[in-house]
């Protein structure tokens, strides 16, 4: 819950009203990104 309100106070302050959709998304899409990095450098450890 606390991720997606830095999300959306984010996204409003980066990109206005549209960032009430985008903040999350691209919170969203981070996350996924950084845990799959991750995922893929403790496999080649």
């Amino acid at each position: 819950m606390l991720a997606v309100f830095i999300g959306v106070i984010g996204g409003i302050s980066a990109f206005g009203i549209i960032g009430l959709i985008i903040g999350p998304v691209l919170l969203t899409v981070l996350v996924a990104l950084l845990r799959f990095l991750a995922d893929h450098l403790s496999d080649q450890a």
